[in-house]
């Protein structure tokens, strides 16, 4: 899934300015809270740490939450999401260069559940995301922590001019969010290692 890879790996650093008065509907026990100051500190190849601003944004009509991304060494962005239904949507919006549109990441439905997303880079270059649910109700221990409740999401992406797919696995426990990504090789592997939920 593009959009939580370049939480991983963010090249750039830039500010946006968020629409003055707008609210969002926030949520604490959910598969992604968005409760201003909630916080989650991830190690992978760069460590991050996201926390949910009291920003929001009016893109399309749509309303959305706004996420600030700290990475190790290589500075902070912001990136944007909303829930709509059962559907988890992210949109990184880069002002004036890049708008990649909405992605949904996750969904709060059966095993056996698919989807397709497509999306484009800022040089065109097109991916497809086929997006499977793997498992619900799931019970898994990362850093120490059991989590319960969780959702695994297996992404498989085919980037324009590739012969065959990359595999993520992404693992979503309620009330907390991403808690883990992996892959079947073990080159990414993300944990959650600590975090806030707000009230």
């Amino acid at each position: 899934m593009k959009r939580f890879l370049l939480l991983v790996l963010p090249l750039l650093l830039w500010a946006c300015s968020d629409d003055e008065g707008i609210t969002v509907e926030r949520t604490k026990n959910d598969y992604q809270p968005n409760t201003i100051g909630s916080t989650w500190t991830y190690s992978s190849l760069f460590d991050f740490t996201q926390t949910v601003t009291n920003g929001a944004k009016i893109i399309d009509g749509k309303k959305y939450f706004e996420y600030k991304i700290q990475t190790d060494g290589l500075g902070s962005f912001k990136t944007y999401a909303r829930k709509e239904g059962s559907s988890y949507i992210n949109r990184e919006l880069f002002p004036g260069q890049f708008d990649d549109g909405e992605y949904i990441f996750l969904k709060d439905e059966p095993e056996g559940t698919y989807w397709t997303e497509v999306s484009y880079d800022e040089e065109g270059t097109e991916t497809t995301d086929l997006l499977f649910i793997v498992e619900t109700n799931e019970t898994l221990t990362v850093g120490g922590e059991t989590f319960t409740d969780v959702i695994i999401v297996e992404v498989s992406s085919m980037t324009e001019g590739a012969t065959e797919p990359y595999i993520l696995y992404y693992h979503y426990a309620k009330g907390v969010g991403l808690i883990r990504i992996s892959d079947d090789n073990g080159f990414v592997d993300t944990d959650l290692v600590n975090y806030l939920i707000k009230n």
